[in-house]
C-alpha cells in the first residue's frame, strides 16, 4: 500500500482531524482498505450508484476507455473515484451532483496552477507542492498524485499520460469543493470522522 506523508502545518482539534478539513491519514486508509476489499459486484454496485449519482464524474473516467487509453489507467481512475466516495460516505456528507460546468472550471484551474513539464527539479517539485498544500484537502490530492505516479502516470510529455493525470486530479478536487460547499451551507460543521466509527 502506498504510504501518504502528512502535508503542510497542521492544527488539530480534539479529535486529531485538521480543523476545516475532512480527511486525514488515518481516514484515507480507511477507506483505501474498504475499496481494496470489495468484490467485484460491489465494486460493480458502487460505480453503478455513481452512475446516478454522480454520472458526469464517472463519464470524465469512462470516457478515456473511448480514446483507447490502457485498461489500467482506467482502472487508477476508478480506485480513485471509489476511495474518494468511500470518504464522503463514511462521513455522512452527501455530494450535490457535480456538473460538467464545475469539471471544467476546476479542470482549468488545475492546468493552470501544476506545472506540468515547463520547469524541471527543484521548481516543477515544488511548484507540485504548493498546489497540494493550498488544495481544500491536500490529503486527498496527495493521495490521487500518488496513485497515479504509482502506476507510472506521469509522464506529461505522453498526451495519453496528461489527460489521465488531470482526469484524476480533478476527481478528487471536484468532490473536495462540493464537499466544502455543502459544509459552508450548513455553517461550516464538520462532524469528525472519528465519531462515525471509521
Amino acid at each position: 500500500m502506498t504510504k501518504h506523508k502528512p502535508v503542510g502545518k497542521r492544527r488539530t482539534g480534539s479529535t486529531g482531524i485538521r480543523l476545516g478539513r475532512f480527511v486525514n491519514e488515518a481516514n484515507l486508509i480507511a477507506a483505501i482498505r474498504t475499496v481494496r476489499t470489495l468484490s467485484l459486484a460491489e465494486k460493480t454496485a458502487r460505480i453503478d450508484q455513481l452512475s446516478k449519482s454522480q454520472p458526469h464524474l464517472l463519464a470524465s473516467v469512462l470516457v478515456h476507455a473511448q480514446w483507447s487509453a490502457p485498461m489500467e489507467y482506467i482502472e487508477v481512475l476508478l480506485q480513485i473515484l471509489l476511495v474518494t466516495q468511500q470518504i464522503f460516505r463514511k462521513a455522512g456528507v452527501e455530494i450535490d451532483e457535480i456538473q460538467p460546468e464545475d469539471q471544467e472550471l476546476h479542470l482549468s484551474r488545475l492546468v493552470e496552477q501544476i506545472n506540468l513539464g515547463g520547469e524541471a527539479g527543484d521548481q516543477q517539485e515544488q511548484a507540485a507542492q504548493k498546489q497540494i498544500n493550498d488544495h481544500p484537502e491536500p490529503i486527498l490530492f496527495s493521495f490521487a498524485m500518488a496513485e497515479l505516479l504509482q502506476a507510472g502516470i506521469g509522464n506529461v510529455e505522453d498526451d495519453a499520460q496528461k489527460l489521465i493525470l488531470l482526469a484524476g486530479l480533478n476527481l478528487v478536487t471536484c468532490f473536495a469543493h462540493a464537499a466544502h460547499a455543502k459544509k459552508n451551507q450548513a455553517g461550516g460543521l464538520i462532524v469528525p470522522f472519528t465519531l462515525q466509527g471509521v
